[in-house]
């Protein structure tokens, strides 16, 4: 009796040890990628301008609806729109009043922009434990002048790398 329960055993070790190799083979062959990647992306940015990967002060307000300030760093800028990095989970279609501090410059620029995408940042946690999410905001109504001063800014930061 001793020797049918070791075998009853065994048999359900092995069984167990069989399965998880199955199974991991299986999952390695799901993890694979197929198909090609120019089936999704013919290879053309569809960003129209240069894109300066670099953290700056930003203070922001929700426009059209009573909002606090929020401070928070950019990700990266151009002259087309900034992403920055927040607490709060804005609504895409969202225009924001954006205060920009460019090292360059005595004071921030102020700018409008409508968020255009949201996505949660999984590298990053609030101070409080709450999730962060990487904002992407379009800037609109540029004023000609001011678009120049960004674009020095980003052209002289760029030429220091």
């Amino acid at each position: 009796m001793l020797i049918l329960i070791q075998f009853l055993l065994i048999a359900i070790f092995v069984t167990i040890l069989l399965s998880l190799y199955v199974e991991e083979k299986r999952y390695k062959t799901l993890a694979v990628t197929t198909g090609q990647l120019s089936e999704f992306w013919d290879d053309n940015e569809r960003r129209q301008t240069v894109r300066l990967s670099k953290t700056l002060e930003v203070r922001y307000k929700i426009k059209k609806r009573v909002s606090p300030e929020f401070y928070v760093k950019s990700r990266d800028i151009s002259t087309g729109g900034i992403r920055i990095s927040t607490c709060e989970k804005l609504i895409m279609g969202a225009i924001l009043s954006i205060d920009l501090s460019l090292p360059a410059l005595d004071a921030p620029v102020t700018v409008e922009g409508e968020v255009i995408w949201v996505n949660e940042a999984i590298d990053m946690t609030c101070q409080d434990g709450k999730r962060v999410f990487d904002v992407g905001v379009k800037f609109v109504n540029v004023k000609p002048k001011l678009e120049a001063v960004l674009s020095r800014y980003i052209r002289e930061a760029l030429t220091k790398k």
